[in-house]
């Protein structure tokens, strides 16, 4: 199946504030890449720019999360993928037609060292991407989006509106929020093979017959299930977690506390970015993601901070969030310490399961983190 020509591209941020979206122009995609500076077993990344900008655990975690991705829809292991890394905004190096990233011809060019958003892209893009609307949910679903509300879209019209290009910040949101639908109404493997089966240039009859004949229900039949029985959940707890909560788990043990001593500076190989994407205070963060498992129900779980120490000035953010991929469970807890009432003690719900702790902080405030989940 060819690759597909256009781009895809992921929102930028001051622009999803006023409603803006990704384009379809190719924005430049014959200008002269810089030189490929690192190489990955799955990432190649040409740059002008000095790496050591970024923790030296990012670029392990950009080769690491492009082979889950490739092996998550058995993709081809070649080819590498090319990732160019520009200075912001692209548009000074006419890339993206004026958008903050995009994939051209399977190649990304972004101003962010690790833009899952784009990777995701990148490796649809070796069967050919998917129409639009689906195509950015997945980059979204399976990568990363902002925190938008999209309630209230009806999505029969954007998908009218918007089936070969376009689309706002809502509407990204609610491609990423049918695709979980998709994914756990269906499973993984029949959403891979929809993937692997569809492209981005391909007529909306064409593309709801394969559709029909992988899922075994029309797109129509899909949506009236989806609008009568998926909840709404917030944008990050519609995306997948499947990297982070497919890594080993530390165990929590009923009645016993775990306690989590975390350098959050570039001096831990686990710690990346910095980057503001998907930060809610879009601030650039440094960060580390953990995988818990809580094995049995318990009526509530505590947190409590030890460092930042109660008063202490600190840009730390614990942001908690449950694995499931039903939107009605995939609950998520952003949590500061050092707020007015019990600053920094916090009561989360107790259910048994796997969870995602990613435990960041502000790149200019490099520091530890101390504190326990019981």
């Amino acid at each position: 199946m060819p690759t597909a020509a256009a781009p895809s591209c992921t929102l930028l941020v001051l622009v999803c504030l006023a409603g803006g979206a990704c384009g379809d122009d190719h924005g430049g995609d014959g200008a002269e890449r810089p030189p490929i500076v690192w190489k990955g077993e799955h990432v190649q990344v040409g740059t002008l720019l000095e790496l050591d900008g970024w923790c030296p655990g990012t670029l392990a975690r950009l080769d690491d999360y492009a082979a889950a991705l490739k092996d998550r829809f058995h993709a081809p292991e070649a080819p590498i993928i090319n990732y160019y890394l520009y200075a912001p905004p692209l548009s000074s190096h006419d890339l993206c037609g004026g958008n903050r990233a995009c994939v051209v011809d399977g190649d990304v060019s972004t101003p962010e060292l690790l833009d899952i958003h784009e990777l995701v892209h990148a490796v649809s893009a070796t069967f050919g991407s998917m129409p639009h609307f689906f195509e950015e949910g997945a980059a979204s679903y399976w990568g990363r989006h902002y925190a938008v509300d999209f309630r209230g879209l009806d999505i029969r019209e954007v998908l009218a509106e918007h089936w070969s290009s376009g689309a706002d910040p809502r509407e990204y949101a609610l491609a990423a929020h049918f695709t979980s639908y998709l994914v756990h109404t269906h499973g993984d493997e029949p959403y891979v093979a929809l993937l692997q089966a569809t492209s981005r240039d391909q007529s909306r009859s064409e593309f709801e017959a394969t559709f029909a004949d992988i899922l075994g229900v029309s797109l129509d039949q899909a949506i009236d299930d989806y609008e009568a029985n998926w909840p709404y959940c917030d944008p990050w707890a519609a995306q997948s977690s499947f990297y982070e909560c497919g890594r080993p788990a530390t165990v929590v043990t009923p009645g016993e506390g775990t306690e989590f001593d975390l350098d959050i500076s570039c001096a831990d190989p686990e710690v990346v970015g910095p980057s503001a994407l998907g930060f809610p205070d879009r601030v650039p963060r440094i960060w580390r993601d953990l995988t818990i498992a809580v094995e049995v129900d318990q009526p509530s779980q505590i947190i409590t901070f030890d460092v930042p120490a109660v008063g202490e000035a600190n840009t730390v953010l614990l942001e908690v969030k449950r694995c499931d991929s039903y939107c009605g469970d995939a609950s998520t807890w952003p949590i500061v310490p050092d707020r007015t009432e019990d600053p920094n003690v916090f009561v989360l719900s107790g259910a048994a399961g796997r969870y995602v702790l990613r435990v960041s902080r502000a790149a200019d405030d490099p520091g530890p983190v101390r504190f326990r989940w019981q």
